[in-house]
Order: C-alpha cells, then sequence, then structure tokens
C-alpha cells in the first residue's frame, strides 16, 4: 500500500509526466526497502539460530523474539505496550544479580557474550532515546556480574 501512495504522490507531484515520477518514487522508496530488506534479514538470522534462544527462559525468548528484526526497539515497544516492558524490566532485573555483591560490576565484557545477551544490546541504536542506551549498557553490566558470580 505503501508503495502504491507513494507512486501516486509522486504523479500528483510530477504533474502526470512518468519518467521523473518513476525516478521520484524510486529514490523515495529504495531506503524503506533497505530497511525492509534489513529487519527481514534480521529476522531470517534470529530463526536460523533459533536453537541459540530456545534454552532461554519464556520472559527473554519472548523479547528476544519481539525485538528480532530490529524494527522494534526497547522504546518503541514500551510505546506499544508499557505494562509489558516494565514486567520484562522487573523480570530481567530480578534474575540479573540475586546473589552478587555490588563487586561482581567488575566482569569481563566476555561474560556478556557468552551469555548472548543479544536483546538488549540491538535496542541501544541511535533511534531510540538516550535512556534505552543507558538501560542497555546496565542491562548488560547486571549479565556480566551474574556470570562472574555463577563462575565463583
Amino acid at each position: 500500500m505503501e508503495d502504491a501512495i507513494g507512486l501516486a504522490d509522486a504523479l500528483v507531484r510530477s504533474g502526470g509526466e512518468l519518467a521523473p515520477a518513476l525516478a521520484a518514487y524510486e529514490s523515495e522508496r529504495r531506503v524503506e526497502v533497505l530497511k525492509l530488506q534489513n529487519a527481514a534479514r534480521n529476522s531470517t538470522e534470529w530463526f536460523e539460530n533459533v536453537a541459540r534462544y530456545a534454552e532461554l527462559p519464556d520472559e527473554q525468548f519472548a523479547y528476544s523474539l519481539l525485538t528480532r528484526s530490529q524494527r522494534i526497539g526497547h522504546e518503541n515497544l514500551r510505546l506499544r505496550d508499557s505494562a509489558y516492558v516494565e514486567r520484562v524490566e522487573e523480570w530481567f532485573g530480578g534474575v540479573a544479580i540475586p546473589r552478587c555483591s555490588l563487586r561482581s560490576v567488575y566482569a569481563t565484557s566476555s561474560c556478556v557474550t557468552a551469555l548472548s545477551f543479544r536483546p538488549w544490546i540491538r535496542t541501544a541504536r541511535s533511534t531510540d532515546s538516550p535512556t534505552t542506551s543507558i538501560s542497555c549498557i546496565w542491562a548488560a553490566a547486571r549479565w556480566a556480574a551474574r556470570a562472574w558470580c555463577l563462575r565463583r
């Protein structure tokens, strides 16, 4: 539908001239097509590697599934369903450092990689609000601290 509307708008702007309308239409829609292709690629990669996520707790699996394409980030998800995001944040906060001291924050970043905690890290994009980036870093630090505690 968006493509049809874009082509109709381009035809109106060009006064019905086909060649300039098609050129304008292509340049305008190219960016949108690239965005959709990128989201599809990310989603495909997620499903191709679903075994990596299959053993995650239900809450983390669902969050990962919802944000897999990166078209929906953490703050965008909050706009869509703030109660769900609150529950997810509470859940992640509750499992992150249940048995650890604050010294655990000095864990290495390899712990985060080992835990494959991509859903939070994926939300740290320039299109999201600054608080998202901070909460992503904090969530990753909590997961690194938990991994460090579990190794002790």
